[in-house]
């Protein structure tokens, strides 16, 4: 696998982002607007985290947004069913 797994857990106003770093688990909160995407993109790259797999949970209208954009900036996206 030469891409890295990054978790999204999806809220109205606000989304959690879990990655695996070298030695543990990274987390970091962003708003849930295009400028929280940009910034949890930025943040990724800035790690040298270039090459994404996003896997976020379908919660309708909360996770189209979030997913679209991962898509559009060429990055592969999983939506699942939380249950």
């Amino acid at each position: 696998m030469d891409f890295s797994i990054v978790g999204i857990a999806i809220a109205k106003a606000k989304f959690d982002v879990a990655v695996k770093g070298a030695k543990r688990y990274q987390h970091a909160v962003f708003k849930h607007d295009a400028v929280g995407f940009k910034a949890c993109l930025d943040g990724l790259t800035q790690q040298g985290i270039t090459d994404i797999h996003v896997c976020l949970e379908a919660t309708g209208v909360y996770s189209q947004a979030l997913a679209t954009y991962f898509s559009a900036q060429g990055h592969r996206v999983s939506v699942v069913n939380p249950a």
